[in-house]
């Protein structure tokens, strides 16, 4: 099956740090196959037979055990991916793509928390909250944006990592 891994927080700010090539070697070593990357901050395409959560786990164990990094990953197979493409809400909207982001959640939000989360209302920011994913669309772009990463974990109380939709795009195709 092919996987798509997100690694929370790699090469952001100074920390972090992590070679894509180094990594894509280690997990060739570990046995995953026509592994791939896309850009410096964490997002790997692999190939393996395991179920997701082993995937994760290995990951996130040579990620601890190799770099001494205790970092959230999510993995996806890369099909979930491409149906989130398609079921972006603002893709109809006649708006650029860069202003269209994904938070992809780590487990799905409690249904009070989802609630709560649901009934908010930010001006000049649209959302839509799934189970496992919060479809952004920020027209005054991610950088002043109240809908961010860290903002949505505190409302939703889960863990999540964020991708732009260029960034989603080219993992659907990596």
């Amino acid at each position: 099956m092919r996987y798509i891994a997100l690694l929370r927080g790699v090469n952001v700010g100074g920390k972090n740090k992590l070679s894509m090539a180094a990594f894509r070697t280690r997990l060739e070593a570990k046995g995953f196959e026509s592994v791939a990357s896309y850009i410096q901050s964490g997002n790997i395409g692999l190939n393996s037979e395991l179920e997701a959560k082993h995937v994760k786990y290995l990951i996130e164990q040579l990620l601890e055990e190799e770099y001494q990094y205790k970092l959230p990953v999510l993995i996806l197979p890369q099909s979930v991916l491409h149906s989130m493409v398609k079921a972006h809400p603002h893709t109809d909207l006649e708006t650029d793509i860069k202003y269209l982001h994904f938070t992809l959640l780590h487990t799905n939000p409690s249904k009070a928390h989802r609630k709560y989360f649901d009934d908010l209302e930010i001006a000049g920011e649209e959302f839509l909250c799934g189970d496992s994913c919060v479809f952004l669309h920020l027209p005054n772009g991610y950088g002043r944006a109240k809908l961010t990463n860290g903002f949505i974990e505190r409302q939703l109380k889960v863990s999540a990592t964020t991708r732009n939709y260029k960034t989603i795009q080219k993992l659907v195709d990596l």
